[in-house]
């Protein structure tokens, strides 16, 4: 809806200003004159441009903090199972000298299946 105010002086165009601030001045127009407010309940596209360029700066930001996040867990998971099959070269190593009939190898095909720890130890040296 546009809302076309006339006013004659500035006290008239301040309180009209003050009635009117849920709206949105779109215009200050003199005609001959006559001097007008023009209001309107929707923003000029100047206004959405400007919210929706704030938001897009936002979502950026934010991507960007998620991207580089995503990155330090990326290497975190690499780091571990690195020290994983550290821990598993490391055992194998131990159950061999324990027990040096044990397969090598057997170990890294145990853990790949999901079983526990203490199992597989137990399978190896008892082998």
């Amino acid at each position: 809806m546009i809302k076309k105010i006339n006013y004659y002086s500035e006290e008239e165009k301040n309180i009209i200003l003050e009635e009117n601030k849920d709206m949105y001045l779109i215009e200050h127009a003199e005609l001959y004159n006559e001097k007008y407010l023009i209001f309107s309940d929707s923003p000029p596209i100047e206004v959405l441009q400007k919210e929706q360029g704030e938001k897009i700066s936002i979502l950026q930001a934010e991507n960007s903090a998620l991207l580089e996040s995503q990155k330090v867990q990326n290497r975190t998971i690499v780091e571990n199972d690195m020290r994983m099959m550290d821990l598993v070269c490391a055992l194998e190593d131990l159950i061999t000298s324990i027990n040096p009939t044990a397969k090598k190898g057997r170990m890294y095909k145990l853990t790949d299946r999901g079983e526990d720890i203490v199992k597989i130890l137990n399978k190896i040296v008892k082998e």
